[in-house]
């Protein structure tokens, strides 16, 4: 069993304390995110695997994707994608152009503002106000994600949040360039970004907490015995 009552993972690798106790926070909330947190650590750790630190790292990112919807928190922003949105934008586009009958894009347009390129004009301008309020909507969904697993809830200063969001954003996509293979990092450099998520996420899921005020009184007289 580990620290917070819940299953102990297997033991095929070992796991520091800190990774036990995140293991067994994530388990709190659900055995599937402990498997894949533990899962990335144990192919991080196959020495022989000559592309562990892509494999490790698209678990690592999946925990991070997958988490939201463990804590029932919506992502509707982070669902979509420029591709998609381009695309629908693309082919009402060439819906104007072949209902026209203008084909070719070296001549000027000569046809007159119709009913159909009225309605793409709007879905032009739609599309713009989404691009512009798509970025600042992912930023909001991370951070309800955030408060979320903040035992307090609460709602941080914004600069503190916005930094918060920023770890998370930068911490997201380090793991997905190494999942896709757009960097290979040292070891040294994989184990360091993985330690980073492991302490963001537990100081959330498991905050360290003092047994009693005695060990506090400890630590303050140690201090001041020091600045005497």
């Amino acid at each position: 069993m580990t620290a917070s009552g819940t299953a102990a993972p297997p033991a095929a690798l070992a796991l520091s304390g800190r990774q036990l106790d995140l293991y067994g926070a994530l388990a709190d909330r659900s055995e599937r995110l402990a498997s894949m947190y533990y899962g990335a650590l144990l192919v991080r750790d196959s020495g022989g695997n000559p592309d562990r630190f892509a494999l490790a790292a698209h678990g690592m990112r999946e925990l991070m994707e997958k988490l939201p919807a463990y804590l029932d928190v919506a992502m509707p922003a982070h669902a979509e994608t420029l591709k998609r949105k381009v695309q629908e934008v693309e082919d009402a586009w060439n819906h104007v152009v072949n209902s026209s009958g203008w084909s070719s894009p070296q001549n000027a347009w000569q046809g007159s503002i119709d009913c159909r390129l009225r309605k793409f004009l709007a879905k032009l301008d739609s599309f713009f106000c989404w691009f512009r309020n798509h970025m600042p909507r992912r930023r909001e969904e991370v951070s309800a994600v955030l408060r979320t697993i903040d035992p307090a809830n609460r709602q941080l200063p914004r600069l503190l949040e916005e930094r918060n969001v920023a770890t998370w954003n930068e911490m997201r996509q380090f793991f997905q360039s190494v999942a896709h293979h757009g960097k290979t990092p040292a070891q040294v450099d994989f184990d360091k970004s993985v330690e980073t998520l492991e302490r963001f996420l537990l100081e959330r899921l498991a905050p360290r907490t003092f047994d009693d005020f005695a060990e506090i009184d400890a630590i303050l007289g140690t201090s001041e015995t020091k600045n005497a």
